[in-house]
């Protein structure tokens, strides 16, 4: 492996730090801290994956089809997400007097079928939540 650990114990704690080794297959390697180096390639590309968020929520963000405005934008009903998930069309349209009665459909089914949306906790972590994604505001 073309890489060169140094380390030290100070205070009882571990500091690990490790290199490119200057070979002729790694000319072109980076100068620096290889785990330092690693976080910057990672934020790099979580910036690209959070602009695909920003620009294209609807195709990427699964959460989508559980917004008024991902349904139409996609073209799909609530109906069509109750069939996807192996229920009746129509399973959860019950009476319902209120204004919010498509938002409480969604929400119901995005308990019963959605998984876990991962992306926005790294966003966050890393300074990157300026999304404008409708689905970010939905957890």
């Amino acid at each position: 492996m073309p890489v060169s650990h140094t380390g030290m114990i100070r205070d009882g704690k571990i500091k690990h730090l490790s290199y490119f080794v200057d070979i002729e297959d790694l000319k072109d390697a980076p100068l620096g801290e290889v785990t330092r180096l690693a976080e910057e390639y990672f934020l790099e590309i979580l910036k690209v994956i959070e602009q695909c968020y920003r620009d294209y929520w609807v195709y990427v963000d699964p959460r989508a089809i559980f917004t008024e405005k991902g349904l139409a934008l996609l073209g799909w009903s609530i109906e069509d997400i109750e069939e996807a998930a192996g229920f009746p069309r129509g399973y959860t349209d019950v009476s319902n007097d209120g204004d919010d009665k498509n938002f409480q459909r969604l929400r119901l089914l995005q308990r019963e079928v959605q998984g876990d949306e991962m992306m926005e906790q790294y966003f966050s972590k890393y300074g990157l939540l300026t999304s404008d994604n409708p689905s970010s505001k939905l957890d």
